[in-house]
């Protein structure tokens, strides 16, 4: 969030073509530090949680690495929402906001009632990678599907 925040002022300056590319580049490097954090988590998350709360514990190692997963998609998802704010897409947010609460109430509790703490995890999984990827495809002409793919091309961090 840090990093998302410090560089984001440049990208408020910016018009157009540039400021698309200065946010795929941001959210390139945001991938890159997510990735490091996830796979710390996923190679020494159930030790984290033993060393933290005891080894009655040590079921939610699979849980830990989900919800890290959940929260990068949610990071990411901040930096396509602060884009949009940029564009002006306030009624946009608006609207996404309630379908995903539409889509992710009734979602929630069949997830929960069918597999417990797990269906929880899940659901929260699923709700973040909707509101980053196919509930913003459709503002403004895709432009965060093309954030999104930009960043993953390797001349976009030059």
């Amino acid at each position: 969030m840090v990093l998302i925040t410090s560089c984001f002022t440049e990208i408020f300056r910016e018009r157009g073509k540039v400021a698309i590319k200065l946010a795929a580049r941001l959210n390139g490097y945001v991938m890159g530090v997510l990735l490091m954090m996830l796979l710390v988590i996923a190679l020494f998350g159930e030790k984290i949680i033993i060393a933290l709360y005891g080894s009655e514990y040590t079921q939610l190692g699979s849980i830990i690495t989900l919800l890290s997963m959940a929260t990068c998609f949610s990071a990411m998802g901040t930096l396509a929402y602060r884009y949009m704010v940029k564009e002006g897409g306030f009624n946009y947010l608006l609207k996404k906001i309630i379908y995903l609460m539409v889509i992710s109430l009734p979602l929630s509790w069949w997830l929960i009632q069918g597999y417990g703490i797990m269906g929880a995890a899940w659901s929260v999984f699923v709700s973040e990678l909707l509101s980053l990827t196919v509930m913003n495809y459709f503002f403004t002409n895709g432009v965060i599907q093309k954030i999104q793919v930009s960043s993953l091309n390797y001349e976009t961090k030059k």
